[in-house]
């Protein structure tokens, strides 16, 4: 059965591979043609090849390096070297008998350099030689071709052969006069002519001669495709057993070691690496500091480490074998075959090279059973990108299959053994932090590590093992990320050893987080919080644990309140800390079940630390409460159980009338206005405070008036909510603020005016949004509320047809098939995305009153759905209050049944507060990972020559272009794209523009991805930039990007004016019309991915078809730190 399910999923498999992997020669003109006929140049480089000597022509040889040492000591007697030292401290760097450079030397400046400068000027010397292969100097193949020449009727010269190219190898590199593909024509004549007794015989000299041509930076990939299979399989068989049969070690496999050679700069400076000195921007290095890593960990480190520039350009050289094998003849090994190898080297660079294997054969991954591959195979199938695949009618969506797929692949490689423990718990600690991050699913991730923690629990019984869990999660930094627990969490068995010590472990992470300097969690979005509530009500009979969570948080008040000078971040710290904790044991208090010292305990802090105040700040003041909620993903709306004071009222209701009296005197001259609404929200007829609005709202922030403003129209106060959008309208009018900030403002009015019933300025409010259309919809539920039920249906299915549907959209449109008595209808439409939004409270309200005259029972589960569901998704917040009546006008009898809800009143009330929880914000602009992927990628490459200002500062564009695309086309292959420089493209006065990057995929599967342009910052610089890219983009060809390259000024000035060029930048014809003026907000691409940090993103106006747009990204290489410099300066001099 595994068997079947294995070759089914194979084939499922294969339709996310890469397709156009291998690339085609480049074509060549005709004079070029012509040119390599004539002079026989072919033959020349047959010549050339022939002469190889797999002894002697080697690069980066150890010859080669004491060729130069001896001449170097030779010329500098008094600065003589010793070669033995430079391997010592790491200027040098070798593995049998190939020798590199340090990378960090190569184009490192060396002015800075305190010690061992002698060695460090040899160095830079010997790095000319790097490059060098010895197969293309010119004392070489200059004797060949005078021999080549007398065989020819006209003569071929040097300059005819290498043109302005620095030597021959260049002029190959570069495709000079279609030297290139001569060469490689060369190359495949001498194999094709080669016996297959010679072929077999001389496997190694022929396995030497294609390492050393790969290696020397031409693509040999045609060449070995072009040879015939039986060639091939002595080649492929050869490879194997030449790699399985190398046992020595090499250092470059340590991640340790890696790290080790990182510092070597530092110490060349004078630092002290162990223990930096005060002031030192150095982190302490630290001796086997990736030991015993999480295997996933390990991975990110491995290509962090293997997966850069520098790796590739100078590591490689080195493991020349390795990198040559699994660069072109890693596709003609067998599974069995890659795994024995991989298993048996268990080698940090083997796992790099297999990863980049498994990234185009995504069909084979199901070929590889072995636990040591297992975490390569997870992440690989975790990284599948689009929302399905497509292939004629059939469908794969792939969140379905991922999670069906890992389940399978799980259980296929079960094993009971330490290493498969170790290796389940490494990916289970994996996804726990994954959990918290963007990017990723979270329903994805959710549902994968539901099967592993399934995993874990068949080891959970066996004390040796789960001595190993509580060890590992106990040396865990978790922080405030508590879903490392939930394997406690979805524990059902009866090991009581096991509730106990993981619920003690839970409870003292808890109070280690409560003591740590740096605390930023809120108790409504804590992560793993169902882990800590079960922690504590296993606990809560242990007294002394429970005491521990009695903190006497007005006696640190009273304390800091004491000091003279009031450090305030401990303030602000400790009064974040109050509010979470009390919220958390409302919480407890709410889920787990009733406990009258908890409850006293929360209650009489509250009170007692109501009143407290510090220098006109007080912890628990309304604005504090609300400063918690701003690290939310909507922006500025809140929900009333993110309020503490309303968790608190809702404890403070389980008491007797005279206990909330007592209590309420006691705290209401310190409730505000906002409070007192949740206090008469919850109480109900049972105690009422009078509300009195406070008249000024001037002079507080923007984030607070619109969290007020919000707040108001949330809970039906529309009119008191105008004097905040007044003022909010105020500030941003005198202020040009984000475009997003003036739709919230329009999105507040609309609701505010809807409340009220002014639709013609709600209409207002829309048409002054950015995105017009993918507001339509709001319109629409305008003439619901009308009850212009045709116009709103009509309105609403025009919107569909060109907007994806968000679930405010969902819901009132069903409202409106309710309304006319399209009830079958509305049940179809709820149900195309009720898996989508299993946790909104609305739709399931819809369905539960479409049903009210179809199915009672369906009716019922979706009403108690709909009651007893906390929102995971915003809700539409208007239009449904008619839908709600209905429900409960509908069902007296059934409600009056059940004896666990509330009176009807009461539960009619509740369902309207409930309508009016959330709304769903401005939709992310859609793009693929793949996109997110090159746009790191690049990112990454800007980043990594920042790093060095010094040595870029001096730079021409084209110089910096040069650099960041050799470090973007190594990363780029690895997906299968390609990327060229100064590539003819769009529209010039008399030829095609060369633009600075082109990303493309090649072959049958051509694609236009990305168009680039860098320049250096100048504004009419930019403008021009921006003009340029424009004219090379076409209607369907990908998204741009601008690189900046600012070296002189003031990086705030760069931005600003950036800013404002991108606002206002436009083309106009003769006619007057606009063209690709900007549309909608500049985005800040962090909230895509913390890797953009600095990147922004604008959208601007197709030309050629209405309603498209093309998306521009910016980015920028800053290297103008004057005041750095001078800081730097002055530390050095002291």
């Amino acid at each position: 059965m595994l068997n079947q399910k294995k070759e089914l999923y194979g084939k499922l498999l294969s339709a996310y591979d890469y397709k156009g992997y291998y690339r085609t020669g480049e074509d060549s003109s005709y004079d070029d043609l012509i040119f390599i006929d004539k002079y026989r140049i072919i033959d020349l480089f047959l010549r050339l090849i022939d002469s190889f000597d797999p002894v002697h022509d080697l690069a980066n040889s150890m010859h080669l390096l004491d060729y130069e040492l001896e001449k170097w000591n030779n010329d500098n007697p008094q600065k003589r070297v010793d070669k033995e030292y430079l391997f010592e401290k790491y200027y040098l760097l070798t593995e049998g008998d190939r020798v590199i450079i340090h990378p960090e030397l190569a184009h490192s400046n060396t002015s800075r350099y305190k010690i061992d400068t002698d060695c460090i000027e040899f160095v830079k010397i010997f790095a000319k030689t790097m490059f060098l292969y010895p197969l293309f100097q010119e004392s070489r193949w200059e004797a060949i071709l005078k021999e080549h020449n007398s065989s020819l009727t006209a003569e071929l010269t040097k300059e005819m052969l290498i043109g302005d190219n620095k030597d021959l190898h260049g002029a190959i590199f570069q495709n000079y006069r279609n030297l290139k593909n001569a060469f490689l024509e060369a190359l495949k004549r001498k194999i094709s002519f080669e016996s297959y007794d010679g072929w077999r015989k001389n496997i190694e000299y022929y396995f030497t001669l294609l390492m050393e041509i790969s290696g020397s930076e031409i693509d040999i990939s045609d060449v070995i495709q072009s040879m015939d299979k039986n060639k091939k399989k002595v080649l492929s068989e050869y490879s194997f057993n030449r790699l399985k049969s190398d046992n020595k070690h090499c250092r470059l496999d340590d991640l340790n070691f890696m790290n080790r050679l990182r510092y070597v700069p530092y110490e060349l400076e004078g630092e002290n690496i162990f223990t930096p000195g005060d002031g030192s921007r150095l982190i302490a290095y630290i001796p086997g500091h990736y030991d015993n890593i999480n295997i996933f960990d390990r991975l990110r480190e491995i290509d962090m480490f293997y997966g850069n520039i520098e790796f590739h350009i100078y590591y490689s050289k080195l493991i020349k074998e390795i990198s040559f094998v699994f660069t072109y003849l890693d596709c003609f090994f067998t599974a069995q075959q890659l795994e024995e190898i991989i298993c048996e080297k268990r080698s940090n660079i083997y796992l790099y090279y297999f990863s980049n294997y498994i990234i185009n054969k995504n069909h084979k991954l199901l070929e590889f059973r072995s636990v040591f591959i297992a975490p390569l195979i997870i992440e690989r199938i975790l990284m599948f990108y689009s929302n399905y695949y497509r292939d004629d009618k059939h469908y794969i969506f792939t969140e379905d299959f991922q999670v069906e797929l890992l389940e399978f692949y799980i259980s296929y490689i079960r094993e009971y053994s330490l290493e498969h423990f170790e290796f389940i718990l490494d990916l289970y600690l994996y996804l726990s932090r994954k959990q918290i991050m963007n990017g990723k699913s979270q329903n994805l991730l959710k549902n994968v590590k539901s099967l592993v923690i399934d995993e874990l629990f068949y080891y959970i019984d066996d004390n040796k093992y789960l001595d190993i869990l509580n060890e590992r999660l106990g040396s865990h930094n978790v922080d405030d990320n508590f879903h490392f627990f939930d394997l406690f969490s979805q524990y059902k068995g009866n090991n009581t050893n096991f509730i106990s010590k993981m619920a003690d472990l839970i409870i003292r992470k808890y109070i280690d987080l409560l003591n740590s300097d740096k605390f930023y969690s809120s108790y409504y979005n804590f992560k793993g919080m169902e882990n800590l509530l079960k922690a504590l009500a296993v606990l809560k009979s242990d007294r002394g644990c429970v005491n521990e969570l009695y903190i006497d948080f007005s006696q640190i008040f009273n304390s800091l309140n004491a000091k003279k000078n009031i450090d305030w971040y401990i303030y602000f710290s400790v009064s974040r800390k109050l509010r979470f904790h009390l919220g958390m044991l409302c919480l407890f208090i709410e889920k787990q079940e009733l406990d009258l010292d908890i409850l006293y305990y929360v209650l009489n802090s509250f009170k007692q630390l109501k009143a407290f105040n510090i220098r006109e700040h007080s912890p628990l003041s309304w604005e504090e409460m609300i400063q918690d909620s701003f690290g939310i993903y909507s922006n500025y709306t809140i929900a009333n159980e993110e309020i503490l004071a309303y968790r608190i009222f809702k404890l403070l209701s389980t008491k007797d009338d005279s206990y909330i009296k007592e209590y309420v005197e006691c705290i209401k001259d310190n409730l505000e206005f906002y409070e007192v609404i949740l206090l008469n929200k919850v109480f109900r007829g049972r105690i009422f405070v009078e509300e009195v609005i406070a008249k000024d709202v001037k002079d507080i922030r923007l984030g607070m008036a619109m969290k007020n403003a919000y707040f108001l129209i949330n809970n039906s106060y529309p009119s008191e909510a105008v004097a905040y959008i007044e003022y909010i309208e105020e500030i941003l009018k005198k202020n040009k603020r984000a475009i997003f900030e003036n739709d919230f403002l329009n999105l507040l009015k609309y609701y505010c005016f809807i409340n009220v019933k002014e639709y013609d300025k709600a209409i207002e409010a829309v048409n002054e949004m950015s995105d017009k259309s993918k507001n339509a919809h709001r319109i629409a539920t305008v003439e619901y509320l009308r009850e212009n039920y045709h116009i709103a249906k009509q309105l609403f299915e025009e919107y569909f047809q060109n907007e994806k549907p968000e679930i405010e959209a969902i819901v009132n449109y069903s409202a409106v098939l309710i309304s006319m008595g399209m009830n079958k209808e509305a049940i179809e439409w709820c149900e195309k995305y009720i898996d989508e939004y299993k946790g909104d409270y609305l739709l399931n309200a819809n369905l539960a009153c479409a049903y009210s005259s179809i199915d009672n029972i369906k009716s019922l589960y979706y009403y108690c759905e709909a009651k007893l569901r906390k929102p995971e998704y915003e809700p539409a917040v208007y239009g449904i209050v008619e839908n709600i009546n209905n429900i409960v006008g509908k069902l007296p009898e059934m409600l009056d049944s059940i004896n666990e809800f509330v009176k009807k009143r009461d539960l009619a009330a509740e369902f309207t507060e409930a309508s009016q929880n959330a709304i769903k914000m401005i939709s992310p602009i859609a793009m693929t990972e793949d996109e997110l992927r090159i746009l790191k990628d690049i990112n990454k490459a800007i980043q990594l020559v920042s790093e060095k200002p010094v040595n870029i500062e001096k730079l021409s564009e084209n110089e910096l272009s040069d650099i960041l695309w050799s470090g973007l086309k190594m990363s780029l292959n690895h997906y299968g794209y390609e990327i060229s420089r100064e590539a003819p493209q769009g529209y010039a006065s008399s030829k095609s523009g060369e633009l600075d990057f082109f990303i493309y995929k090649s072959g049958e599967d051509y694609m236009n991805i990305a168009t680039g342009e860098n320049k250096e910052w100048e504004p009419e610089k930019f403008k021009k930039q921006l003009g340029q890219l424009f004219g090379y983009l076409r209607e369907y060809g990908g998204f741009g990007f601008t690189i900046v390259f600012n070296k002189r000024t003031r990086l705030e000035k760069v931005l600003y004016e950036r800013k404002a060029i991108l606002e206002n930048y436009y083309f106009e014809d003769e006619e007057g019309k606009r063209f690709f003026n900007k549309e909608g907000p500049i985005i800040d691409m962090t909230c895509y991915s913390q890797d953009l940090k600095g990147v922004i993103l604008t959208l601007h106006k197709n030309p050629e078809i209405d309603n498209s747009y093309v998306r521009i990204y910016h980015f920028i290489v800053n290297v103008s730190r004057v005041e750095r410099k001078r800081v730097a300066k002055q530390a050095r001099q002291k």
